[in-house]
């Protein structure tokens, strides 16, 4: 004789056999305020989804260029602070400090690394578009 899976979600009043379940409500926890890179980050997606849609109406370039700020900016920001990643990580991660305490130069630097990437993506869309020189040896 095969067992029907029971559904957690669901209480029933009256013992098993009632007719009349109850969903279980799961409680809320308060949403903590965002941190300064979040807000970046949702600044700067509203402002390429707006792009996008200006792109629409008028010429194509502007999706372009204002992608290329974007890698501008997070490049800037993760090389000069890239303790504000960390303090996402921080906020996000119970036990972040005891986890990754001595890691954290490690962690610094290969963001700054990944930060040196979105420059370098940066600097090949404007050399794609024609605005900078050739500075590259190949």
């Amino acid at each position: 004789m095969k067992q029907k899976k029971k559904n957690k979600s669901v209480a029933y009043r009256g013992g098993p056999r009632s007719a009349k379940p109850v969903k279980r409500v799961k409680e809320r926890t308060p949403m903590e305020p965002f941190t300064m890179f979040e807000k970046l980050l949702l600044v700067m997606f509203g402002i390429s989804i707006f792009a996008a849609a200006a792109s629409l109406f008028t010429e194509l370039e502007v999706i372009t260029y204002i992608t290329i700020a974007n890698y501008l900016i997070l490049a800037v920001i993760i090389l000069i602070r890239p303790v504000l990643i960390l303090q996402i990580l921080r906020k996000r991660t119970e036990n972040f400090d005891k986890e990754y305490q001595k890691k954290e130069l490690y962690l610094t630097m290969a963001l700054r690394v990944v930060g040196v990437v979105f420059l370098g993506i940066a600097y090949l869309l404007l050399y794609n578009l024609g605005l900078v020189p050739n500075i590259l040896p190949f």
